[in-house]
């Protein structure tokens, strides 16, 4: 775990209204409705805003795990990346697989390379963020078989 999502919290400005003039009160007003600007009124000075309490972050002694997201699917013969959504109580992957018995053909123009086969976004979803299915979606086919579900129809 990293600190990219724990928010570090800012401060923000405080203004006391009997310190502004009658321009700057209005220039104040105007700049709060047209910007959406959260300013507030009050102690001149500054306050803290959303600064974490009661926090502990600790390091800890790293520890190998085995991989949450394995290649286990006949087309796989490797996968790499993954990014996570929670979404309506699943948590949804899209990550990246290397096919098996595909040949890896590259593209070169204007000077870059890009691989036009022999990878492909595969779709994996969970309910604790632990144990993962790969569903059948039945959008491509590999080896002569589209990996069907029987009530799925493609077109």
């Amino acid at each position: 775990m990293d600190w990219s999502n724990v928010e570090k919290g800012t401060m923000r400005s405080v203004y006391d209204p009997n310190r502004l003039t009658e321009e700057a009160k209005k220039a104040f007003e105007e700049t709060r409705k047209g910007f959406g600007v959260e300013a507030r009124m009050g102690r001149h000075g500054t306050e803290a805003y959303h600064v974490p309490h009661g926090i502990c972050i600790t390091v800890e002694k790293a520890r190998k795990t085995e991989r949450w997201l394995k290649p286990d699917k006949p087309w796989e013969t490797d996968i790499s990346g993954g990014d996570v959504i929670y979404d309506e109580g699943k948590f949804r992957c899209w990550y990246s697989a290397s096919l098996a018995k595909q040949k890896k053909e590259m593209v070169y123009a204007a000077g870059r390379a890009m691989e036009v086969s022999g990878t492909a976004t595969c779709y994996a979803e969970s309910g604790d963020g632990n144990h993962w299915t790969k569903p059948v979606m039945g959008l491509f086919s590999f080896d002569d078989s589209t990996y069907q579900r029987p009530d799925r129809r493609l077109g």
